[in-house]
């Protein structure tokens, strides 16, 4: 998991549920579910936290 710069937010890679996941840091609700077509082993936010940069382990990198 990481958090994004402004720390409002979580992002988490899940390899059991072929996504990542986005939470709001201070309710816990999850705000976007990012799916891919494969287990995803990584996701991280941009340097400006505009983006989420997920990878999967077909070796496929999304950016969203």
């Amino acid at each position: 998991a990481e958090f994004s710069p402004d720390s409002r937010w979580v992002v988490s890679a899940s390899l059991s549920h072929e996504r990542a996941s986005v939470f709001d840091v201070e309710t816990g609700d999850v705000k976007a579910t990012l799916g891919l077509g494969s287990w995803c082993f990584a996701a991280s936010f941009s340097p400006d936290g505009r983006r989420i940069v997920v990878a999967g382990d077909d070796g496929q990198v999304n950016v969203w």
